[in-house]
Parts: structure tokens; C-alpha cells; sequence
């Protein structure tokens, strides 16, 4: 606050505040209109932020779509992004960049790859976002393949058998606990 008897400071502290140089939000013509709700997203999301439906996205917006790796809870099914072991080894670099990708320490990621088998890498919400996730990594030259937790029936445990019989053209299973 200013005194009557003081002279008006000067102003030129205001001319040498920073200007911000690059824009913090997306254009108008980048927005995705969702088809349920008509409300628009920006172009990095999967669902719609108000309804929650599945956004419609050409190739080109699927590239700016960036991983939602969180740790989904065990009630939710999800979709496994599974890795197909090739005969090449991965430099560090590479290894440090598909870590980085997918949200994994990269000794974990190396240790996935050494193994030289078929082994689970990521799991995430949605069969979309596994597609989106398993053509950038073909993109880089790594084969994935994607299972949903549906497929793998998890909740349904092994049947133990204790025999097989071959009665009148047909194969009796003889399950461990019962008959």
C-alpha cells in the first residue's frame, strides 16, 4: 500500500516477469468428442473424464495415449500384456526405455528378458489400452501378447485327477477328492 507522501513506485519489474512460452492446454481441434456423453476429452485419455464410455480414436491419437499402469484391484479384471522371448539380447538402453514405457525397474524388465520365456509384463484396465500398449512395443521390435484375466480363469482352480477310464468309447475322469 502506497503512502499520499511517497512518490509512485516504478513499474518496471513487471516488464522483466517471464512470459510463459508454451501452451499448458489443447487446442480446440486436438479435443476428442465422446460419443455418449457429446462432452470433450483431451487427447490423452482412454474414457471419457465425465461418463466414463470408451473414447473412439483414430491411429494418430492412440500415439499421444500415455499408459495408465496403475495396480488394479484384485475384484477387477484385467488385461495381461504377455512377453514372447526372442533369440536377440537387449541393450541397456533399450531395456531401460521399454522399463520406463511400462512402469517396471529395469533389472526387473532385464530379468523378464534373460529368462528367455513367455512371462507377463504389464496388466491394464482395458482391451484397448492393451492393444494400444502391444503395437508401440511391436513398433520397437517386441513381440507381446495380450490375455485378458477372463481367459485365464484364475478363480477357477486345477482339477486333480486321480485316474482316467476308457469305458464304452468315452474317457471317464476320476477327480481326486470324489468320484
Amino acid at each position: 500500500m502506497q503512502e499520499d507522501n511517497q512518490p509512485a513506485k516504478d513499474d518496471d519489474f513487471l516488464k522483466n516477469l517471464p512470459i510463459q512460452s508454451e501452451d499448458i492446454a489443447f487446442k480446440p481441434e486436438e479435443l476428442i468428442s465422446c460419443v455418449k456423453c457429446s462432452r470433450t476429452n483431451p487427447p490423452t485419455r482412454l474414457k471419457c473424464v465425465y461418463c466414463g464410455a470408451e473414447l473412439e480414436l483414430s491411429a494418430e491419437q492412440t500415439a499421444k495415449i500415455a499408459p495408465n499402469l496403475r495396480k488394479l484391484e484384485i475384484w477387477e479384471n484385467g488385461f495381461n500384456l504377455i512377453y514372447l522371448p526372442k533369440e536377440e539380447n537387449l541393450d541397456a538402453e533399450t531395456t531401460t526405455k521399454f522399463a520406463k514405457f511400462l512402469g517396471l525397474e529395469r533389472e526387473s524388465l532385464q530379468t523378464i528378458f534373460e529368462a528367455r520365456k513367455t512371462l507377463p509384463m504389464a496388466r491394464v484396465e482395458s482391451a484397448k489400452e492393451a492393444e494400444i500398449l502391444q503395437n508401440r512395443l511391436k513398433e520397437s521390435g517386441l513381440e507381446t501378447l495380450v490375455i485378458s484375466d477372463e481367459s485365464l480363469a484364475a478363480e477357477n482352480f486345477p482339477k486333480r485327477l486321480r485316474g482316467l477310464e476308457f469305458p464304452d468309447d468315452k474317457i471317464l475322469l476320476i477327480l481326486f477328492n470324489n468320484d
